[in-house]
């Protein structure tokens, strides 16, 4: 398409070839007078090192990258007649491709990494290499990124600490009831239905920012939905079963053990999703034991659903299906956390590249990224529903489903 569009070719090409001249302009007075003009303030976290600016060998360096990633990326954006999601696909690639190409994730283009390296006489990229090597290992070749310090969280130690117990446990989920901290409660119970993408403690990290904690000292009863990490029995396993037997199975659990008529709820992510499709299904068989429900990060609507879109048309759809085929019916935990960095490279992947292999630092701990790196597997029979009926059909919001 853009080959027949020469006028937008030409232009962009002069655009660009108008920048380099500026960049060597401005580059070639630094060097003989010793000031820049025009100096610009660090913005983008990759530059942030000062040498990016004060050494006109790496600032030329930073200044002509910038410049070729801002022309390719606009020649993708500019393309006329081409279908949106091609389009998307497109430009969501070609991103990828331009961020890995930054000057900043090479060794010997990055300078802080080259000052380490001088600095420790070599020692920062061998422990660089054992890094790279310890994070091959999990994945069988396949790079998983450390990106906290593990070792520095524990399960119902430092991370998952509220009391309470299991008052309730099927194929699909375990419920939690946390102890409550307050003399007297409200009398409708709070139910939780966290993202089965990931465990159940978000919303209980440390004592400090656990929401549990908030919640059940203003009087709250909480339950919570602890979802399964499938295995390949649970291959076929359905957005209907997760359905009857995850919301419908966790309302009725959750007013019996707290003797109450109804539950007010909260989904978030995926959890939110299921949430609303079950609410539609109850308000049309007129069930009303969800008096209230709020929404932590859901989509209902999923026309406007970013960069996931890439990833739900009926390609990579297929993708998917043929990597759960090879992994017994189930998609792999590494391939959702894959994804996600992916939306966000910079922060996730190249970020630790240059910190973890080059520098050779070990990544702080972070509880967050503690419970990011602890996924879950999903079933292919629910993930497939869930892919084509929400994202590809948009079906909920449709009024299809």
């Amino acid at each position: 398409h853009l080959a027949m569009q020469p006028e937008t070719l030409r232009e962009a090409h002069a655009n660009l070839w108008r920048r380099y001249a500026e960049i060597w302009e401005k580059h070639t007075a630094y060097m003989l007078t010793g000031h820049m003009p025009g100096a610009d303030a660090a913005r983008d976290k990759r530059f942030k090192d000062p040498e990016w600016r004060s050494n006109p060998a790496f600032s030329m360096l930073r200044e002509t990258y910038l410049a070729t990633a801002d022309f390719i990326t606009d020649l993708v954006n500019r393309a006329e007649g081409v279908d949106e999601a091609a389009k998307r696909k497109a430009s969501f690639f070609i991103k990828q491709a331009v961020d890995a190409a930054s000057p900043s994730n090479f060794l010997m283009t990055n300078p802080a990494a080259l000052r380490e390296l001088l600095a420790t006489h070599g020692e920062s990229l061998i422990k660089g290499v054992d890094n790279l090597a310890n994070d091959l290992k999990p994945g069988k070749g396949n790079l998983a990124i450390t990106q906290t310090d593990i070792d520095a969280f524990e399960l119902g130690k430092n991370v998952a600490t509220s009391p309470g117990k299991v008052v309730f446990r099927n194929r699909v989920f375990e419920l939690i009831q946390y102890v409550p901290a307050t003399p007297t409660v409200h009398a409708v119970p709070l139910l939780i239905f966290p993202p089965w993408i990931n465990k159940f403690y978000i919303l209980d990290l440390q004592p400090k920012n656990s929401m549990i904690r908030w919640l059940t000292s203003r009087g709250y009863t909480v339950f919570l939905v602890s979802w399964v990490n499938p295995d390949e029995d649970m291959a076929e396993a359905t957005f209907e079963d997760y359905l009857r037997e995850g919301v419908y199975a966790a309302v009725e659990a959750a007013c019996k053990a707290a003797d109450a008529e109804q539950v007010n709820t909260v989904g978030y992510c995926i959890g939110g999703t299921l949430l609303a499709a079950a609410l539609a299904h109850m308000a049309k068989h007129g069930d009303n034991r969800i008096k209230s429900a709020t929404f932590f990060a859901s989509q209902a609507d999923f026309k406007c659903a970013g960069d996931l879109l890439v990833f739900s048309d009926n390609s990579g759809i297929q993708y998917l299906e043929d990597k759960m085929d090879a992994h017994g019916g189930v998609l792999d935990a590494q391939t959702m956390a894959d994804t996600f960095n992916a939306l966000r490279s910079n922060d996730l992947i190249w970020n630790y590249v240059v910190d973890n292999y080059y520098m050779g630092k070990h990544p702080p701990p972070f509880d967050l990224l503690y419970w990011n790196a602890d996924q879950t597997r999903m079933p292919k029979a629910l993930h497939l529903f869930y892919l084509r009926r929400f994202y590809r059909d948009n079906a909920l919001a449709e009024g299809t489903l």
